[in-house]
């Protein structure tokens, strides 16, 4: 949902899309990840629906193989720095906190749905989205709106996602 506001915002989806076409190449996992947008009315507003079409191996991945996988493809990207950190802070928050919830090393964490290729597309689509509309360029980025989008990007509840260890 977030991705799909900030391409309504204005962020240039084929810039998302080069960005998303490095993640089957960087992360075993995924054999292959479409991306689709369409307008959308409900409820009489008119928005921007975003959708993937993922092909993937069914198995577990450990959070390790993640990590990898994003900071291959941070650095196989042309996102700025600042996106490049977003999107290995962002990763590196999920494993900790499934490495707490838990009660495990984050070596000996092995994620099922957390670990699926919609989390790479999610978190590198909005690091893509927020880079092409300018909203690293700051002297500073204040995060409290992904905070506020944790529940949407990871599929839970907002009571849920305020329990998390790395919920301030």
């Amino acid at each position: 949902m977030l991705l799909a506001a900030l391409i309504d915002a204005g962020a240039d989806i084929g810039r998302i899309q080069e960005i998303l076409e490095l993640i089957p190449k960087h992360y075993p996992r995924c054999k292959s990840l479409d991306l689709t947008t369409k307008e959308v009315k409900k409820h009489g507003f008119r928005s921007c629906s975003v959708d993937f079409t993922i092909s993937e191996k069914d198995e577990e991945t450990p959070a390790q193989e993640l990590i990898q996988a994003t900071d291959e493809i941070a650095d196989a990207s042309n996102l700025s720095e600042r996106a490049k950190s977003f999107a290995r802070t962002t990763i590196r928050t999920l494993t900790e906190a499934e490495s707490k919830l838990h009660g495990v090393q984050i070596s000996e964490v092995h994620l099922h749905e957390a670990g699926s290729t919609d989390t790479l597309a999610d978190i590198f689509g909005v690091a893509t989205a927020c880079d092409s509309l300018g909203v690293f360029d700051g002297e500073y980025v204040q995060l409290w709106w992904l905070l506020e989008a944790a529940p949407l990007l990871f599929h839970m509840e907002p009571s849920q996602a305020r329990r998390l260890p790395f919920w301030r």
